[in-house]
């Protein structure tokens, strides 16, 4: 029988900025598994529902801080699980990288560069659903 093997591409940061070198890349696991992709749309609609949870709180006047709370915990645990995926889809044979690396990478970019995160995760995406059309047309 044969085996899927695992298909990468990278995603280079000097085509975001020219300071980044060459040698500055991701890697991107672009044929992940229809669980693993079912996971990020799961993970999409959680995030949209917790941010809308929060956009109506806002417009209420009297948010008690358990509400707040709650709002934000989910976020959080989003976000936490979003990471979790990301280190998934961007390990490789030769770079593992864990959830808390992706998190520190995450919080590095939304404290010196948003644009940064918003680039590979969306470059990210970008490539798989690439790949998946290519393979589909070939």
């Amino acid at each position: 029988m044969i085996k899927i093997k695992r298909r990468t591409q990278p995603i280079k940061l000097s085509e975001f900025a020219q300071e980044y070198g060459e040698e500055d890349v991701i890697v991107v696991w672009v044929n992940p598994s229809r669980e693993v992709m079912q996971r990020y749309e799961k993970l999409r609609m959680q995030s949209s529902a917790a941010l809308n949870e929060l956009k109506q709180l806002s417009k209420k006047k009297d948010v008690s801080e358990e509400q707040k709370l709650s709002v934000s915990a989910k976020l959080e645990a989003v976000t936490d699980t979003f990471y979790s995926w990301y280190a998934e889809v961007w390990s490789s044979k030769t770079n593992n990288l864990t959830p808390e690396e992706v998190r520190e990478f995450g919080q590095q970019c939304q404290d010196q560069d948003p644009a940064l995160w918003l680039y590979m995760t969306t470059k990210t995406i970008e490539l798989i659903k690439s790949h998946r059309i290519s393979a589909k047309k070939g």
